[in-house]
């Protein structure tokens, strides 16, 4: 018997989204349609238990069932932008949307799954990358300020709890081309206990001690991706 392995598309630019089930027997996609015909689907999620997927447009976030394809309820907070970045909390039944809420601001939005409320709003500023750590308690958010370096959330409270900062340059012309040098992309360890963060620069910080424990410039390119490996 085959084991169901998931396989989540998602298609840019046209309204519509399809889950497809990799199995012999069953080779049908699941297509998630958007609500307007002019619906453009700009981040999916898919649930830790493989029951639902969230997908953002710029008129709402959906969560939608992957048996059956039907819209289960809808999710209201970011307006014309639509949320950039979804996740769903590892523990608890709730959903996690990032992205801007305005033309000079983004925030996080909280929402219970069950009814589609909003739990918590927290504001910040505009975000670049976000991660969700291992056991859904701290949100990690990379801005558009990168002397700020990342910034970590409780994701209970809602309170700004610590900031990774590069370590500081004695060369003045290094300090002040590397000070601007953003991140794009920041992902937990699958322990919680890392966090890296990928732009010109790929570093990597002990989430405890707030210490920079790795850093690499690219030569050519930046880390537009970083993720760790299960092993």
């Amino acid at each position: 018997m085959y084991a169901k392995i998931y396989i989540l598309f998602l298609l840019m630019f046209i309204s519509g989204c399809l889950v497809m089930n990799v199995d012999a027997a069953e080779d049908y996609p699941l297509e998630f349609v958007g609500q307007t015909a002019q619906s453009v689907f700009q981040s999916v999620a898919y649930s830790t238990d493989g029951k639902y997927v969230a997908c953002s447009s710029p008129e709402m976030v959906c969560l939608y069932d992957v048996s059956t394809g039907r819209l289960i309820r809808s999710f209201q907070g970011f307006g014309v932008f639509g949320a950039s970045s979804l996740f769903f909390h590892p523990k608890k039944k709730l959903l996690i949307g990032a992205g801007q809420i305005n033309s000079f601001s983004s925030a996080v939005i909280i929402w219970e799954l069950e009814t589609g409320n909003t739990v918590k709003v927290i504001n910040c500023e505009t975000i670049i990358g976000i991660s969700l750590s291992p056991e859904g308690d701290l949100i990690a958010i990379a801005t558009s300020r990168a002397e700020k370096g990342i910034v970590i959330y409780d994701s209970n409270t809602g309170n700004r709890v610590k900031e990774l900062q590069r370590e500081r340059l004695l060369n003045v012309e290094e300090e002040i081309q590397e000070g601007s040098a953003g991140y794009r992309h920041v992902s937990f360890s699958h322990d919680g206990k890392m966090l890296a963060a990928g732009g010109d620069y790929l570093r990597i910080w002990n989430i405890k001690d707030n210490k920079e424990i790795f850093k690499r410039r690219m030569a050519l390119r930046c880390f537009v991706w970083v993720t760790f490996d299960l092993n």
